[in-house]
């Protein structure tokens, strides 16, 4: 067949961008589109030319991108490319290759007469060079100044031996999780994400690590003279062999350095395919065997991870460039346990990214450090900041975001040093009760018998602090209370979704304003089972949600267990989780596991239920429980507490039971009751759906909260 590539079109190497995960080409043009006449040859003829050396093997479309990168990036260097062919099984790939060096002149092209495995192509290229060399893989993708970057780090110290950059897909060296293969982040060009790595450079220093990883790296001369070439014999078909090579060199007392301020992406596994998995094992095994310290060394330097710093600045780079394409900022400031908080954060912040406000999450991890992300960005899993030494840091970043707003839900988890750099962000503040933890440790109201305490004096708060471990650190109610009437003093709108959480907080802080707003809900409506069951029938209750103690865990046990006794027609559905064995209550419990909000209605179809049951013995603040039993048309049935009373008998719907009950008492009012057909609410139009959410932002947000003008950039 006859190769030909067409000319003129002036696609540059700034047009491959990646959209999906896991996909660099799924963005990326047809090769044929590149104007390759256009390009200068990689020829170097200096005695000390830096040797690019690019083994091939088959996989020719992501071959020629990785070439056309390579001629199109910009450098300062003399340099000359050596592209050897593996004798690849495809006539097409050194056809293809043979225009490009012969009749374009880019680079030398060599083929081996027969496969004669990775390795060996390497040597061969290795040996040929009379400077330092580069290897590069076939499936990478370069940026501008590469080279000189990568050369710079070499030159600084003589007894480093190799240089890597920081790439998508090379274990230790994966941004932006490492030891993962990562796809492109963002729809970043490949130049800005390198960018963001080339700032690296004026902040940090390059980091030692015990191997390189020969994606892409850079074997200086003197130390490739010293060390000999890669161990064919060994590693021939590939892997393993540059980790052989670092080990020796590391013996002759050379070091290996990783170039923070560049960044090479790497498809990875596309000449090796499926047999590399097996490869990985073997090479694993030959490199524990001839260096029983390397497997150490790894773990080691995984442990200490030393490129966290360079992975985080790139994704503090990231964070901003995201965020400066909206018209405002919202910062949730919540904990990390998820539930009705977590699902509240994620509706807000999803109705607001519709007005073109995006939000930034601060979580903390599970020893208390300050976790940040964005709603609508991909993963920023570096963003993680230890107060105790990043406090300066983190003010610093947070200053730099031009924050609308700080909507601030809870600091449960959060270390002593994280929680005072929250309290001393200076932006307006929305402050909204999830729980009741502004006056009690116990965050619930219950008392040492798990019973509503009704915000009862001092002085019982505080035998109850002491004999029922609170889940915060709290020693004095007194203490307590103070500190959290000076957070609640901070906020200029205190925000409580019932009337109960206001009269509850304002018993405890009559000083403080608070506003009931509830939270706003779509007005949906999801078709369960149709028709009522007969008389005969097994009567089912749904039950929802992760059912501790404070949840009704014991409530639901009594109920099984009565119904199970008196053998009565009722039987528990539980949509969630719940300690409990269904086997031990006869078929009066049945256990239907986790579920997601959008698919409830289409999991309760498949059953007979037409009562929901919300056994918490807490005073709920909203429940967003008891609004899928709504939207779901299910009878709702909640004891006289909190929110969960008050807004039934706010609509007057549903069954409110007194608190205290037996299970016997319970279970008979939920076999005897009538269930009426639900009312089905109108959904909202377009325009009534954005005037109530307008309202409800404005409600808790300000006045003025859309207008454009309050978000101009800081001066």
């Amino acid at each position: 067949m006859e190769a030909s590539f067409k000319e003129g079109t002036g696609m540059g190497i700034g047009a491959i961008i990646e959209n999906e995960r896991r996909s660099p080409y799924v963005e990326s043009p047809d090769p044929e589109s590149f104007d390759w006449g256009a390009l200068k040859p990689l020829d170097g003829k200096k005695a000390d030319a830096i040797t690019v050396l690019v083994p091939v093997y088959g996989a020719i479309f992501e071959t020629l991108h990785c070439l056309y990168s390579l001629l199109c990036a910009k450098s300062r260097l003399d340099i000359r490319l050596i592209v050897i062919d593996d004798s690849s099984p495809q006539p097409d790939v050194f056809e293809q290759l043979s225009v490009l060096a012969n009749e374009y002149g880019l680079f030398q092209l060599w083929r081996n007469d027969e496969n004669r495995g990775f390795v060996y192509s390497v040597n061969r290229g290795l040996f040929a060079a009379d400077g330092d060399v580069i290897l590069l893989n076939s499936d990478t993708i370069v940026s501008d100044f590469w080279v000189d970057k990568l050369v710079g780090v070499a030159k600084s110290d003589e007894t480093i031996a190799s240089v890597s950059p920081m790439t998508n897909n090379a274990t230790i060296l994966s941004y932006p999780y490492p030891n993962r293969e990562n796809g492109l982040v963002d729809t970043l060009s490949l130049s800005q994400i390198d960018e963001f790595f080339s700032e690296n450079g004026s902040v940090l220093k390059p980091v030692e690590v015990p191997v390189n990883v020969g994606f892409c790296m850079l074997i200086k001369q003197d130390a490739l003279q010293a060390v000999g070439g890669f161990d064919e014999a060994l590693f021939g078909v590939g892997y393993g062999e540059e980790c052989d090579w670092c080990m020796r060199a590391t013996y002759l007392g050379y070091k290996h350095i990783v170039a923070i301020n560049t960044y090479v992406y790497h498809h990875g596994m596309v000449s090796f395919s499926q047999k590399a998995a097996k490869r990985q094992v073997l090479a694993g095994q030959a490199l524990a065997i001839r260096h029983p310290e390397y497997w150490p060394l790894v773990a080691r330097f995984c442990n200490e991870d030393s490129l966290f710093r360079a992975r985080r600045n790139v994704d503090i780079k990231r964070l901003k460039h995201h965020l400066s394409k909206y018209k405002g900022v919202v910062l949730h400031v919540l904990h990390a346990l998820g539930g009705g908080t977590e699902v509240y954060v994620r509706d807000v912040a999803r109705m607001i990214l519709e007005y073109g406000f995006e939000s930034v999450f601060a979580r903390p991890d599970n020893v208390g450090r300050l976790v940040m992300s964005a709603y609508s960005a991909r993963e920023m899993p570096n963003l993680v900041f230890n107060c105790a030494d990043d406090a300066e840091l983190v003010s610093k970043l947070l200053n730099e975001i031009n924050f609308s707003r700080m909507h601030f839900h809870n600091v449960i988890g959060f270390s002593p040093e994280a929680t005072k750099v929250i309290a001393n962000i200076n932006i307006l503040q929305t402050l909204t009760l999830h729980d009741y933890v502004a006056i009690c440790p116990q965050l619930n109201l219950l008392d040492q018998r798990l019973q509503y305490c009704g915000v009862p004096p001092a002085k019982k708060c505080n035998a109850c602090l002491r004999e029922r471990r609170p889940p915060v650190a709290a020693d004095s109610i007194s203490l307590w209370r103070r500190e959290w009437h000076a957070t609640l003093k901070k906020a200029d709108r205190v925000i409580a979704p019932s009337y109960f959480v206001k009269d509850a907080v304002t018993k405890v802080f009559p000083d403080v304003p608070v506003s009931v707003v509830p939270h706003y809900e779509e007005r949906r409506y999801e078709t369960c089972a149709q028709g009522e069951p007969s008389a005969s029938a097994i009567r089912e209750i749904a039950v929802l949600g992760n059912l501790s103690l404070h949840k009704g865990r014991d409530i639901i046990y009594s109920c099984a267990r009565d119904s199970y006794v008196r053998r009565l027609p009722l039987q528990f559905v539980v949509f969630g989780s719940i300690d409990l064995d269904e086997n031990q209550f006869g078929g009066t419990l049945r256990k239907m596991g986790t579920y997601e909000r959008a698919i409830l209605g289409d999991l309760l179809s498949h059953t007979k239920c037409r009562i929901g049951f919300l056994p918490s013995v807490w005073p709920e603040t909203f429940s967003y429980v008891l609004s899928e039993f709504l939207s779901c048309g299910l009878h709702p049935v909640v004891f006289n507490l909190g929110a969960q009373a008050e807004r039934l008998a706010a609509a007057g719907i549903g069954t409110i039971l007194d608190v205290g009950l037996s299970a016997a008492a319970i279970n008979d009012y939920l076999l005897t009751m009538s269930i009426p057909r639900p009312a089905i609410p109108e959904a909202y139009g377009p325009a009534e759906r954005d005037r109530m959410q307008r309202k409800y932002f404005t409600d808790i947000y300000g006045e003025g909260f859309f207008d454009p003008a309050r978000y101009a950039p800081k001066s």
